[in-house]
């Protein structure tokens, strides 16, 4: 839009796939106008003007591109004013916001009848009270980020300092994240093998200046069954502890 210099109310989403309403689309009824699904349209339509959606693998975000893609923080305010939420955040180092992202099983469209989710954490509960020793003082919270509506996500990724989850859709809000803010990003065993592109994360915060570690499991033992793993509580502990004081040098 800001480059087409185009209006957000003349602007529409057309979702081509076949999945069902859920939650999310009243989202982009805040951001932009009402979508539209091809499969309830009842006569053709010509569109003057169309912006094509690029295969994932494809996309810009999928390589540490120097210079950054334009237009990221500029998307971070466009988002956050549409939802009337705050844009700018000051950073209390003697109470830090951390934010640990979980996944559980749903059925999330037609593809998935089974509704198993993949790169689960299994030991959660120790991951939170791992960080609660580490950061006394500190808001630690786990959130499961689709259950909630879209300015609740908001509200929560726009307000937190450091921001911790399996590789995932939930990853996504680190383009909400303050700029202040550091990401751990989590892996299991073999995830990236012939998938270079999985590195979309990573660039976002590369582009946005901000803090970036990231862990990937190399042992067979900690992986459980139903894509579950486990993630070693002493590496959460050092790694939280080197970004925070990256964010927050003495």
């Amino acid at each position: 839009m800001s480059f087409l210099k185009v209006q957000p109310s003349e602007m529409s989403i057309l979702f081509l796939d076949a999945h069902p309403f859920t939650p999310l689309d009243k989202a982009w009824d805040v951001i932009y106008s009402t979508p539209i699904r091809v499969g309830h349209l009842s006569q053709p339509v010509h569109y003057e003007n169309f912006i094509w959606g690029v295969e994932e693998r494809l996309m810009p975000f999928s390589e540490h591109v120097d210079p950054p893609i334009p237009y990221l923080e500029e998307f971070r305010t466009f988002v956050l004013d549409r939802f009337d939420l705050p844009t700018k955040d000051v950073l209390n180092c003697k109470k830090l916001r951390i934010t640990f992202i979980v996944r559980r099983n749903a059925v999330y469209h037609p593809r998935n009848a089974e509704g198993n989710v993949g790169r689960k954490v299994f030991n959660e509960a120790e991951v939170v009270e791992t960080l609660m020793k580490a950061f006394p003082g500190s808001h630690v919270q786990a959130a499961l980020m689709e259950a909630l509506p879209m300015k609740s996500q908001l509200e929560i990724s726009s307000q937190t300092d450091l921001w911790i989850g399996m590789h995932g859709a939930g990853m996504t809000h680190i383009a909400f994240l303050p700029k202040h803010a550091a990401v751990l990003e989590l892996f299991q065993k073999d995830f990236k093998v012939n998938r270079p592109w999985f590195v979309c994360f990573h660039s976002i915060t590369m582009w946005r200046g901000m803090h970036y570690d990231s862990w990937e499991n190399t042992d067979g033992n900690l992986e459980m069954p139903h894509d579950y793993t486990i993630v070693p509580t002493d590496v959460i502990a050092q790694k939280t502890q080197k970004l925070v004081e990256q964010m927050c040098p003495k």
